[in-house]
């Protein structure tokens, strides 16, 4: 029994599914065909898992089924790498195209042993996908100028995993208005591709039970596995700390989010566009509003981070809120140390540590929720940072002040 590729398991049974349905065991939502299909292969078998993707997924996808199941695994890790990596190289010009030399090398070092992407590329799950798609989106849309084009890549995001949608709700309150309905036509023409090729039933099936496909995967447990404050408060009760029902923490949960968004609707309508603290907090909305976040989904923290980084290393900070030198410095020191300690957090050398120290020393379970606490840092970070006016570089006014693709406005605040 093995846990490598794991996760990809379910989706290529899902692929066979499509193509080959009666030798497949039928519906591409079987649980009898999925665990008759990872016994087969080798794999342990965990109750509460499933394929639990929308259809136009497993349809999108299904041409790797064609592939012996070592074949397609590899290849399968071979896109989801470069997803990432594009991923990360888009996000770096976005927030970061000043950084140079020795500090880029280090931060992509950095990035490359961060424990989200090394989950997600070894289950063979599909984060670091929709990771390259998001980029791809925002990049479109703020460095590109080709707002029509962004939905593209966010609608396949979509299609492929819900929980993208929160994007393109925050896109919507930012008034990208082209963007929104370019999205919203994307989504509704791969959907439509879907039901002219398996029907209605598969989607239909799959919006009835998608509320249950969720239930289902937090059965899985509490943190570490769930890092949301539903996961957080799961461990404590679990371990007696806190003696709370699962109403009383689902109704912790849904004012946690409830809070989240009135604060982002209120920072939406009160502040102007931003393409730095945009990006990041855009890219948060997936994971502050989810019951359940898996150690991968936290790679979708990792804008967030950066437009940290961004901040603490600019040279000519705006001093309208910090008059005096002293106070800028302190407050890039400060921005340093909280990002220096939001790596460290995420970082596979300090999952290794906490597993060995929690095994050994079971009493101190709850340092397993450190990638909830890094979440609550950069989203209170960005929500912060957001009301401040933002530093222009030298470097990027030039690029800006050169570009074809940056707007008079943004000429102009130069």
């Amino acid at each position: 029994m093995h846990l490598l590729h794991y996760d990809y398991a379910f989706f290529y049974r899902a692929f066979l599914a499509i193509l080959h349905p009666a030798s497949a065991g039928g519906s591409l939502y079987s649980r009898s065909a999925e665990q008759s299909f990872m016994l087969r292969h080798g794999f342990l078998l965990l109750p509460h898992n499933q394929y639990v993707y929308p259809p136009q997924f497993a349809l999108l996808f299904s041409p790797l089924g064609l592939l012996s199941f070592s074949q397609s695994a590899l290849a399968w890790l071979t896109l989801s790498v470069f997803c990432y990596v594009v991923g990360v190289f888009l996000f770096i010009r976005l927030l970061l195209p000043q950084l140079r030399g020795i500090r880029l090398f280090a931060l992509w070092m950095v990035i490359a042993i961060l424990t989200p992407a090394q989950i997600d590329l070894a289950a063979g799950n599909v984060n670091s996908i929709l990771f390259g798609l998001v980029a791809m989106s925002l990049y479109l849309l703020y460095v590109r100028k080709r707002p029509l084009w962004a939905g593209l890549p966010l609608a396949v995001a979509i299609v492929f995993k819900v929980t993208p949608a929160a994007i393109l709700v925050y896109v919507l309150l930012r008034r990208q208005w082209k963007m929104f309905f370019s999205t919203l036509t994307f989504t509704a023409v791969l959907s439509l591709l879907d039901i002219a090729v398996l029907g209605p039933q598969s989607l239909v099936y799959y919006a009835r039970h998608f509320v249950a496909f969720g239930q289902t995967s937090m059965k899985n447990g509490p943190a570490p596995y769930n890092q949301s404050i539903l996961g957080v408060l799961g461990m404590l009760t679990k371990h007696h700390v806190m003696l709370l029902s699962p109403r009383t923490e689902t109704a912790i949960y849904m004012v946690f989010a409830a809070t989240c968004g009135i604060l982002i609707l209120w920072l939406t309508q009160r502040t102007r566009q931003n393409q730095r603290w945009d990006v990041a907090l855009a890219s948060l909305t997936p994971l502050l509003f989810s019951p359940l976040i898996e150690e991968m989904h936290m790679m979708f923290a990792l804008p967030a981070i950066l437009a940290t980084l961004a901040t603490a290393l600019d040279t000519k900070t705006e001093t309208t809120h910090l008059a005096h030198p002293s106070a800028k410095r302190r407050r890039q020191w400060s921005l340093r140390t909280l990002v220096t300690l939001e790596f460290l957090l995420l970082s596979l050398p300090t999952t290794f540590l906490l597993n060995f120290v929690t095994h050994r020393v079971p009493q101190l379970f709850f340092l397993h929720t450190q990638m909830f606490w890094v979440l609550l840092l950069a989203t209170s970070t960005v929500m912060t940072q957001i009301r401040r006016p933002l530093a222009t570089t030298s470097r990027e006014s030039r690029w800006l002040g050169n570009s074809p693709h940056a707007t008079e406005q943004e000429r102009r605040a130069l």
